[in-house]
């Protein structure tokens, strides 16, 4: 399953948190499912994508995230899109992606306070962004 075709496509009761982590959940079952090269750089691509947009939606006017918590969190994502490409090039193991995607998940589904969501347009793209 594409984390691009179903963001939209969810019931109208989810919030954007949660299509959020169900994206990053996705993302990380495509990278533990990918079976030969073409499905690992199919995952691959698909997981440097969604990282690229939380970068791009990081460093966009709209990211009401505190400086140093925007920060960490560019950080992350840089790492994770140089992973990604990386692991194209190499057999790179997979699973530090998929746990950093599971943690970032968790995050989205923790209750309690948490900071607004940066995912204003990302009915645009097809995937939310990191919040």
């Amino acid at each position: 399953m594409n984390p691009y075709s179903t963001y939209g496509k969810l019931a109208p009761s989810q919030g954007a948190r949660e299509q959020e982590a169900l994206a990053f959940r996705l993302a990380s079952r495509r990278l533990t499912e990918a079976r030969d090269r073409t499905e690992r750089n199919l995952a691959l691509n698909i997981n440097h994508e969604m990282w690229s947009i939380v970068f791009r939606e990081l460093n966009g006017p709209s990211c009401l995230l505190p400086d140093i918590l925007k920060g960490d969190c560019i950080k992350l994502a840089y790492w994770s899109i140089t992973y990604s490409t990386k692991a194209v090039l190499s057999d790179l193991p997979l699973n530090p992606l998929v746990d950093i995607n599971n943690a970032v998940a968790e995050g989205l589904e923790a209750p309690g306070i948490a900071p607004p969501s940066l995912a204003r347009n990302a009915s645009q793209v097809g995937v939310a962004a990191c919040a």
